[in-house]
């Protein structure tokens, strides 16, 4: 077991985004250290940005913007370390109470369906075994205890998954989003309607590569406010939240 723990810790970072709300960086950092895991927190990207300011971007677009070059940046600063895997995070989770004892599991099993990208929270309130469209198993062979399971989850808006709640990369996928979704590609998506917009479930975690869902879920929207200009994003989360939270499950 101690071997275990070590592998775990020298080949992956945490990261969390938390900008300016400390009231959410304590609970998220409580939720941290009752799972005994070290976890980074990125300040996140102001509106006063030179990426972002004298754009002429309304309100909504503004904060996309600023949670999408927070994510930019928390993918940087795992590119700059040694690590194998980044896992990046939002503060208003709450995350699987054995998340701690699952990671290598959960590793193992990034390993061997060789992933680019694992959604281990996001926004879907349709039920996995049965309900999703068109929403293909990834089988897992060499781990015994298949107590997660994996699906590639379709990329198209009607799908129904969105959000950036909590993902892992490995580093050459995390290489090529940075490559892709640059100031530049911010700045000609102003103007061009035609492109995906600059926005995390629009382009991190909709990327075309080896990807998938875990199930259950690991992390989930706390549904502690109303955060959502946009409605049908709005029941999305609440239907998610009713469909998988358990009090016994998550912290």
């Amino acid at each position: 077991m101690i071997i275990n723990i070590y592998i775990m810790i020298e080949s992956f970072n945490i990261y969390c985004l938390s900008h300016k709300n400390t009231e959410r960086q304590n609970n998220i950092q409580n939720i941290f250290n009752k799972l005994n895991l070290n976890v980074i927190f990125y300040q996140g990207v102001g509106y006063d940005d030179d990426r972002i300011k004298n754009r002429n971007l309304d309100i909504h677009k503004s904060r996309c913007w600023s949670i999408m070059y927070g994510h930019l940046d928390m993918i940087q600063q795992f590119l700059n370390t040694d690590k194998e895997f980044g896992i990046f995070c939002e503060n208003d989770i709450l995350i699987q109470k054995d998340f701690n004892v699952s990671l290598d599991e959960i590793i193992n099993n990034f390993k061997e369906l060789k992933l680019d990208i694992l959604l281990l929270g996001y926004l879907c309130s349709n039920n996995i075994h049965g309900n999703f469209y068109n929403f293909q198993e990834k089988k897992v062979i060499l781990d015994s205890n298949f107590k997660y399971k994996y699906y590639d989850y379709d990329l198209r808006e009607k799908a129904g998954v969105w959000g950036a709640q909590m993902y892992m990369l490995n580093r050459s996928h995390a290489k090529k989003i940075l490559e892709i979704y640059s100031t530049k590609y911010a700045d000609i998506s102003i103007t061009d309607n035609t492109m995906i917009p600059f926005a995390t479930d629009w382009t991190i975690t909709k990327c075309d590569v080896n990807r998938a869902i875990i199930f259950p879920i690991i992390a989930i929207e706390n549904n502690v406010g109303n955060l959502y200009e946009d409605k049908f994003q709005q029941l999305a989360r609440d239907g998610c939240h009713k469909l998988s939270y358990s009090g016994d499950y998550y912290s």
